[in-house]
């Protein structure tokens, strides 16, 4: 049985298959044992999981790594972000942990462990409640908006803030950043699936809905991605 995960991602991590094949193949598992409740949540938001060229990120003002550590598992990407920061950009890590990758990074926000999708839904409650949602995008590209307002309504900010243990002020004042920051991109990280919920889809899907929300998705590049 040949089990392979993350890692850096890199394009010698396809060398195994090769070896393995080489040696009449071998049994590999079905399923995940780590990121297949977020493929699946965003296969359901989008019909496939995509994103746009990694190098494309040094466009960016703002990149906000949710729950990724890039020293340890994207080494790749470490040099994009620091080109960002750079260029005068910012790079924002959300990790209840202090991993070693706060240290490239010009802030690092930790919200209360496995309280993603509370998070999410604050800021996703600051955009909506100062009408900075677009409104003609959600008209025409998404569907179970209605729903998702309705979810978003049923809980007071102050419940959200004690549930993922940041303060008020703190929560506007990251949603301000991330609404201000015309061009942005969104990398999460499949940890954020590992909550104590009965769907571990539904964290990493609020986040990109948050994104979304704001006015400013539209603009270069604003992208929420794996």
């Amino acid at each position: 049985m040949h089990y392979q995960r993350t890692g850096s991602w890199g394009v010698t991590k396809k060398l195994n298959h090769r070896f393995w094949n080489l040696l009449g193949g071998v049994t590999t598992p079905s399923g995940s044992l780590c990121s297949g409740a977020a493929r699946a949540g965003q296969k359901l938001d989008f019909g496939i999981r995509l994103g746009h060229d990694p190098s494309d990120i040094v466009n960016s003002k703002l990149v906000l790594l949710w729950g990724r550590n890039p020293l340890a598992t994207n080494l790749h990407l470490v040099p994009l972000l620091k080109t960002v920061s750079e260029q005068g950009g910012r790079v924002i890590l959300v990790d209840p942990v202090k991993s070693e990758s706060a240290t490239i990074c010009d802030r690092h926000v930790q919200p209360r462990v496995a309280t993603d999708a509370s998070f999410a839904l604050a800021l996703a409650k600051i955009v909506l409640e100062e009408g900075l949602e677009d409104k003609d995008f959600i008209e025409r590209h998404t569907d179970g908006f209605a729903k998702f307002r309705t979810l978003v309504d049923s809980h007071s900010l102050q419940s959200l803030s004690d549930r993922c243990g940041l303060s008020i002020d703190e929560l506007r004042e990251l949603g301000a950043r991330i609404r201000n920051d015309e061009a942005g991109v969104h990398p999460a990280r499949m940890g954020i699936e590992q909550v104590q919920e009965q769907r571990g889809d539904l964290p990493l899907r609020r986040c990109p809905r948050r994104a979304l929300r704001s006015d400013r998705h539209s603009r270069r590049r604003r992208d929420p991605r794996l």
